[in-house]
């Protein structure tokens, strides 16, 4: 009757080692049977894809100045006397800014104005 606890330990601990290993086993055949049908499970770099993020802002011509605003939170970021000006400011914000400027969409990237990304 001592031996009970012991048995019945090493019985639930002899049928949880099967599951595991036959998950294993389960899982091998399951990726060689796909890699056989031509699935392929390398981590390919060309795949992958970048995601930038991209800030929001909008630009204001008042008397010949430009005026750049964050354009969710309407603060100000800076002025200057060109979009390349402004460029470069935006420029310590994100590395990608989206600028609505005359009804058209500008890009700031890396501190040049570009009208695609």
């Amino acid at each position: 009757m001592d031996y009970s606890l012991t048995y019945f330990l090493d019985l639930i601990f002899a049928f949880l080692l099967g599951a595991w290993i036959m998950d294993k086993v389960i899982f091998y055949q399951i990726r060689k049977t796909l890699e056989e049908a031509g699935v392929d499970f390398e981590d390919d770099e060309e795949d992958k894809v970048e995601v930038i993020k991209v800030k929001k802002c909008f630009v204001e011509n008042i008397n010949g100045l430009l005026y750049l605003y964050e354009h969710t939170t309407n603060n100000f970021i800076g002025q200057g006397k060109s979009l390349d000006e402004l460029a470069i400011l935006a420029k310590d914000q994100a590395r990608v800014v989206g600028v609505s400027y005359n009804e058209e969409v500008l890009w700031f990237v890396d501190g040049e104005v570009r009208t695609t990304i």
